[in-house]
């Protein structure tokens, strides 16, 4: 049994500089999903940019690894129902809200029935596996929630896998995460050979599983080990290497065996520069990520997904019918981008404020280590 720490806030934690990665990840996926434009090296974020993707998956098992660790050193074990209810009261009030929201926009649009099983599935948190079934939501602004879905689907079972995993020794850690990553390459080959049509692999946490194990590796402690007397530039190299040999292998969303290592390259991108980020985030030249708009941006980061492919279509309509075009200093995707990414971090901040914010102070109650002040 665990010795109970005698002053809570020894046990907290906090990393600002994590908020700053994660604003980084979303800043990924938003180029992604804006309008192309500018010198080749913008344009290579946004064909790529989706790897923002893998990144907040990496965060989150990093981060709740981190987090139930210390639960569990302090007291003896994980209380798994205080983490549902943590989890409930983050993702649940403002995803409800905003699915609703557009919901009864498509309704009204004559796109789908309010009622519809697509409806149901975002609301059941199954719309990544419907869409791996029948293709992206078709309801408007709703094509990239399927990620709520997959890690709702993951918060099942981490606390769980984490109780089995810290009650247990690191040998029989690493063959336990071994044997499971096993099993989903062999569902994940299965799939291949099948010739199942984009995005299934994609969606499923079965199948698309690398960043998420990855960080709950690095979570635990497994890159140190490893890489502990390798300099960290070093390090940042090797992830970054690994993202563009990634990109060599040809497109995610064409089905083919080379996707059994593009999806391990994915993974090792975004873990090992996760691993470098919580190793030299202290440092003098990694400071930027903890620059305080950064972190408050980070701390929005969840609505500023929520809300980006929403900004992007008000953006997108307000320079084409109030920014008269011999008026703009940029062309017209550089605007949309633009104006854009302003109103989905003004959309964010004041649901994060006005809706997020209470739910968040009532999180707090359950709370057993302190973690981000809200």
């Amino acid at each position: 049994m665990a010795q109970a720490v005698s002053n809570p806030e020894r046990a907290k934690f906090y990393f600002p500089e994590l908020d700053g990665l994660r604003f980084v990840a979303f800043l990924l996926v938003f180029i992604h999903h804006a309008p192309a434009f500018g010198p080749p090296a913008w344009r290579f974020l946004h064909e790529f940019g989706w790897i923002g993707v893998d990144l907040f998956f990496a965060l989150s098992a990093f981060l709740f690894v981190k987090l139930l660790s210390k639960e569990f050193e302090r007291t003896g074990t994980i209380c798994i129902w205080k983490f549902y209810v943590r989890r409930g009261l983050r993702i649940w009030p403002i995803y409800a809200l905003y699915c609703l929201f557009v919901m009864a926009w498509a309704a009204a649009a004559g796109e789908v029935r309010f009622c519809s099983w697509r409806g149901l599935g975002l609301l059941t948190f199954t719309d990544n596996v419907l869409s791996a079934l029948r293709g992206y939501n078709p309801i408007a602004f709703t094509e990239h929630l399927w990620t709520i879905s997959y890690e709702e689907q993951f918060y099942l079972f981490i606390p769980l896998l984490l109780l089995f995993l810290f009650r247990s020794s690191r040998a029989r850690d690493a063959e336990f995460l071994g044997g499971l990553a096993a099993g989903f390459l062999v569902v994940r080959a299965a799939l291949i050979w099948l010739r199942v049509p984009h995005p299934a692999i994609w969606v499923l946490p079965v199948t698309h599983f690398e960043s998420i194990l990855l960080g709950i590796v690095v979570g635990l402690g497994g890159l140190d080990r490893i890489l502990a007397r390798v300099p960290a530039l070093p390090v940042l190299a090797a992830g970054l290497l690994c993202g563009w040999l990634m990109t060599r292998m040809g497109s995610v969303e064409t089905i083919g065996w080379s996707l059994m290592v593009s999806y391990a390259l994915i993974g090792l991108c975004t873990s090992l520069v996760l691993y470098f980020v919580f190793r030299t985030g202290k440092a003098r030249g990694m400071k930027w990520l903890a620059f305080g708009p950064f972190v408050f941006l980070g701390k929005i980061s969840y609505g500023l997904y929520l809300f980006h492919l929403l900004g992007l279509a008000l953006g997108r309509q307000f320079v084409r019918h109030w920014l008269p075009r011999s008026h703009l200093p940029l062309s017209e995707a550089a605007a949309t981008f633009v104006v854009s990414l302003g109103l989905t971090i003004a959309v964010a901040s004041v649901s994060y404020l006005v809706v997020e914010k209470p739910f968040l102070k009532l999180k707090k109650r359950y709370e057993i280590i302190p973690s981000r002040p809200v």
